[in-house]
């Protein structure tokens, strides 16, 4: 079960302006000091914020970028790739696929 504060780390994620993720994680890593390790807690809450988001990834050896969305989504933090018609990751918090 989550604690309180990774409830509420959870929030300010998913309720994150879009462009300003960044800017909120770094405010999140000031006020949560003493819990260094909160947001490797809340990958269901960057999943949630980058598929609501449309937020485009660029893939390794691909020409373009591939859009994360609930549409491509797969099991275990995967999407496909409509261009090369293949699946690939995706780690949330750091926006890398893989």
């Amino acid at each position: 079960m989550p604690s309180d504060n990774a409830a509420a780390v959870s929030a300010f994620v998913e309720g994150a302006p879009p462009g300003e993720l960044a800017d909120v994680i770094a405010d999140v890593k000031k006020l949560t000091v003493n819990e260094p390790r909160i947001l490797d807690s809340i990958t269901p809450a960057f999943r949630k914020y980058n598929e609501e988001q449309l937020t485009a990834v660029k893939l390794p050896g691909a020409s373009k970028n591939v859009l994360i969305s609930t549409y491509n989504s797969l099991e275990d933090e995967r999407y496909y790739d409509t261009e090369k018609s293949i699946r690939r990751s995706t780690l949330h918090p750091r926006l890398r696929a893989f």
